[in-house]
């Protein structure tokens, strides 16, 4: 009888650590998606009204605009440190 109640209470126990493992993950990843809707409506001046929310076919299009930029900026530096190192030459 005490083996089964202690088998019951470790299992109990795991359960118990899933479920807030869980819940705590849940709540983690709404307060992430939060943060990062706020932080594109403020980098971008995006309307912050709650009726317009962002669809992440806009976001991904707002992403993929920013990696081009930076990639554009990269190779821009780069030309111009190729160029002065030319000047010294």
């Amino acid at each position: 009888m005490d083996a089964v109640v202690a088998v019951l209470l470790i299992f109990g126990s795991f359960y118990f650590a899933f479920f807030i493992f869980k819940r705590n993950r849940i709540r983690d990843q709404n307060a992430l998606d939060k943060e990062i809707t706020n932080d594109f409506v403020e980098e971008f001046d995006l309307p912050s009204s709650p009726s317009e929310e962002l669809h992440p076919d806009s976001m991904e299009k707002l992403v993929d605009w920013m990696e081009d930029e930076l990639k554009t900026d990269q190779t821009e530096s780069k030309d111009e440190v190729d160029q002065d190192i030319e000047d010294l030459v």
